[in-house]
């Protein structure tokens, strides 16, 4: 089982995977339980100052302690959004709501899988869908013409022989 602070690290990736360096906004709810809307980005090349809230340096790892190290872009000051109360993500015109913490968790490990794949298909190792192929890995006979095997059902990409999801 993954620790939590691992799990944190991991996020913290998949976001700037995602984000880039990008605008996107987040609404969550803050320590005091005021819910803040906030437009932001990950890294900040025209900001000069240090990566902290009070203007000194930080003695503690805010990714472990389950936070997002953002630049606020209306105000230019460096904030922290909390992992645990994310409600929604505006980002590339479309919003994402979360209904809770696992909510946002899923939503992320999709994201994570989905950047893999583009990775893959743009290196050349993802394959495009073949039926026939596919049929003859699952142990079909493609001559089979069967109604146990539906064609339709299955949506799946592989790599080297080895399935890699399906529908």
């Amino acid at each position: 089982m993954m620790e939590l602070k691992d799990v944190y690290e991991d996020l913290t990736t998949i976001c700037k995977d995602w984000f880039k360096h990008m605008f996107f906004s987040v609404t969550f709810v803050k320590k005091n339980g005021e819910v803040r809307k906030m437009l932001c980005k990950l890294d900040c090349k025209i900001w000069d100052g240090k990566p902290t809230t009070n203007g000194g340096s930080l003695n503690w790892n805010p990714t472990e302690r389950g936070y997002l190290h953002v630049i606020d872009c209306v105000i230019g000051e460096w904030r922290f959004v909390n992992f645990q109360t994310i409600q929604k993500i505006r980002f590339g015109k479309k919003d994402y709501h979360f209904n809770n913490f696992n909510h946002f968790l899923h939503f992320m490990m999709v994201i994570d899988n989905l950047h893999k794949l583009d990775e893959l298909r743009d290196e050349g190792e993802l394959e495009e869908f073949n039926p026939t192929t596919f049929k003859s890995v699952m142990g079909k006979n493609v001559d089979d013409d069967s109604d146990d095997f539906d064609d339709k059902h299955y949506t799946t990409n592989y790599v080297e022989g080895k399935i890699i999801g399906d529908c």
